[in-house]
């Protein structure tokens, strides 16, 4: 066998097996699912708070295009399940609320009196690119879940250690305009910035602390600024340290009276 290959001109290589049939080498196999996910969580760990109801308290400075609003904020979050986000400026009254859940968003505002409810695929439009809960709950909450995911579906493999530590994903969720990036820092290290470009819309989120538990890692830092075409809003998060605790599904309701607020 050694010496039909090297009188056809053949070396070995480890990296590729010789097809017996034509003498022609055979691209290495491409690693299993299973394979590349092992690889990813070997380099971004595996501390996605999944399992665990908790409240976060903080305080946010929100800009809504030219309007600037410094407001107390709480939420709550039952993983996998519902992510409730409470506005509070003045007092600790409540001026606006905001729902993720799986299947819709929900966002109440009193101060306007409007509000708008609807699925994730109906939020796309407005928008310009496609999200959905899991992507945001990792978002808010420093996961990286739904990002492995991607990456294995697509067979994309980490980069090596010398290499710019971004991944960059095309035509997310099937948007042929969308362009993902993440960025991390040093090795191992949590994503630290997320990014999603498509034509004449944004949104870029920096993650700037921490708070580590034994098993996950929670933001106490962000910041998330989301670009359309005519409006933009930027927030500046501040979180104290969670608190774990089991929290109660909040009730949503369309106050009478109330306008359909247009998100674009």
């Amino acid at each position: 066998m050694m010496d039909s290959m090297q009188s056809n001109g053949h070396s070995h290589d480890s990296s590729s097996a010789i097809n017996p049939g034509h003498g022609r080498p055979v691209p290495p196999s491409k690693p299993s699912p299973i394979e590349l996910e092992k690889e990813w969580f070997g380099l971004l760990g595996q501390k996605d708070h999944r399992r665990g109801d908790f409240k976060l308290e903080g305080n946010w400075d929100i800009t809504y295009n030219e309007n600037h609003l410094a407001s107390s904020v709480v939420m709550l979050v039952r993983p996998q399940q519902f992510m409730y986000i409470s506005i509070r400026p003045v007092l600790g009254i409540e001026m606006a609320r905001i729902l993720f859940r799986p299947d819709s968003i929900w966002i109440i505002n009193r101060f306007n009196e409007n509000y708008w409810v609807g699925t994730w695929a109906e939020l796309q439009p407005s928008i310009g690119f496609s999200l959905d809960y899991r992507w945001i709950q990792d978002a808010l909450l420093h996961g990286h879940q739904s990002l492995i995911e991607q990456a294995v579906l697509r067979g994309v493999k980490p980069p090596v250690r010398t290499a710019i530590p971004r991944i960059q994903l095309e035509n997310l969720q099937g948007n042929d305009k969308t362009v993902f990036e993440a960025d991390w820092g040093q090795w191992p290290s949590k994503v630290h910035r997320l990014q999603i470009q498509s034509s004449g819309s944004s949104l870029k989120i920096d993650f700037l602390n921490v708070f580590n538990t034994e098993n996950s890692s929670l933001p106490t830092h962000m910041t998330f600024a989301l670009q359309l075409p005519r409006k933009k809003l930027f927030l500046e998060m501040h979180w104290n340290d969670p608190k774990l605790q089991e929290v109660s599904p909040p009730s949503v309701r369309i106050p009478k009276g109330y306008d359909k607020l247009l998100l674009n």
